[in-house]
């Protein structure tokens, strides 16, 4: 009989490739967020992408997020 080896790893260890498709998923479910103009939820994924390392594509998606929502709250405002 074979020996068994667990499918995950130990708590608080994740594989470097498993964290880079998990950010690869947030980014792509962040910007998919913000083509529907949810810039909310984009922003929350951005920022979750950049706990499992920013690449810069993450850093200018959340960027550019965080300056939509604060034009969009200043319109909501009436402050220009």
């Amino acid at each position: 009989m074979a020996p068994m080896t667990p499918r995950t790893p130990p708590h608080g260890q994740t594989s470097p490739t498993a964290t880079a498709e998990r950010a690869r998923a947030l980014l792509s479910s962040a910007l998919e967020d913000e083509r529907r103009g949810n810039l909310q939820s984009a922003e929350t994924n951005l920022r979750l992408a950049t706990a499992f390392g920013a690449s810069g594509e993450v850093t200018k998606a959340l960027e550019r997020v965080v300056e939509a929502r604060e034009r969009a709250r200043r319109k909501a405002a009436g402050v220009r």
